[in-house]
């Protein structure tokens, strides 16, 4: 049995983060989530991901694959990503990874099956210094988007997250951004979460509505966040005001393994 060595949530302070960031605190980890949708369209619901709409959750264990758009995304000679580290949990909701040689636009099987994708990440690249192509992460059988790095970015753009079993999250903050130059236009967005195995209900927390003539953001940063247990789901969703509204967002959490 493990001991929580959270402490109260209005006494995190940066000193503790550094603590949990730095190691020192074996059973505690921090993670970041951002996401990127660079097209929401006017009463549209779309969640915060690069290729748009609303994310296709899988309701089991299935066979993935990752892909690029360019040829240059290629081990052990190209000059974009070479490998590629995806990580993710499993049939039973555990954590698992694996590394991936790039194929360039040809796919390539991940080992195992695959319930969620957390993160995907350039490790090892040619003379471009970043992935050149956007990279997929992909269900085998139909080619459903689960998790895209976008070009020159090295590390995935989707505002989803899902806690593992045998851990606990809290969401320390999150943020919302919208770029747009039409004065008055709007995104109204929210943090979703629901415990996926039953599948329980979609909970919303804190709704907020942006409006810009320009760049708006908005940082929240949460006095009392809740004890999260796993397997659970998160995720960012937004409705705009006006069509090809870009909106960028993240969330910050505090990882406890509970095991």
């Amino acid at each position: 049995m493990s001991v929580s060595r959270i402490p109260d949530p209005a006494k995190i302070s940066i000193d503790f983060l550094y603590a949990v960031a730095s190691g020192q605190l074996d059973n505690l980890s921090l993670f970041q989530t951002r996401g990127n949708n660079p097209d929401i369209d006017a009463a549209t619901s779309e969640d915060i991901i690069p290729w748009g709409g609303l994310y296709a959750w899988q309701s089991a264990a299935v066979a993935m694959e990752i892909i690029s758009t360019n040829a240059a995304d290629d081990d052990p000679a190209g000059t974009g990503a070479r490998t590629v580290l995806v990580t993710g949990l499993d049939a039973s909701w555990n954590i698992q990874t694996a590394t991936a040689s790039m194929n360039g636009v040809a796919a390539v099987a991940l080992p195992g099956t695959w319930r969620r994708i957390n993160q995907v990440l350039v490790l090892t690249v040619g003379s471009s210094e970043s992935n050149v192509g956007t990279i997929s992460v992909r269900v085998t059988a139909g080619a459903v988007i689960q998790s895209q790095v976008l070009p020159g970015e090295g590390i995935d753009s989707v505002g989803i997250y899902t806690v593992p079993n045998g851990y606990s999250a809290f969401v320390l903050s999150y943020f919302l951004e919208i770029s747009r130059a039409g004065t008055g236009d709007t995104l109204t967005a929210s943090l979703w979460r629901r415990e996926p195995t039953v599948p329980g209900p979609r909970i919303k927390s804190r709704e907020v509505t942006l409006a810009t003539g320009g760049t708006t953001s908005f940082n929240y940063e949460n006095p009392v966040p809740a004890r999260i247990v796993g397997p659970y789901d998160l995720w960012i969703n937004g409705t705009a005001g006006a069509n090809n509204t870009p909106t960028g967002c993240g969330f910050n959490l505090l990882l406890e393994s509970t095991t």
